[in-house]
């Protein structure tokens, strides 16, 4: 069975904020790794930014809203 069924699908992004979701078939933890143009790879852990929503037995949904230190 996949685990990630849809996503991630970006929401909204700023230049120093993204929202994006993802639909999985079971409960899992996120890391983000940004690379933006002629600067260092970003790495962001999820756990604070994401809300999880269990919509059925085999199908959550994570909404992760992450402000960003730098600007992308």
């Amino acid at each position: 069975m996949d685990t990630l069924l849809a996503g991630p699908l970006l929401r909204r992004t700023q230049s120093d904020h993204l929202c994006l979701w993802m639909a999985t078939s079971r409960p899992v933890q996120w890391r983000l790794c940004l690379y933006p143009d002629q600067q260092a790879t970003q790495y962001h852990s999820l756990q604070n930014h994401c809300q999880e929503l269990k919509a059925a037995r085999n199908f959550y949904i994570y909404l992760v809203s992450l402000p960003l230190k730098s600007h992308l």
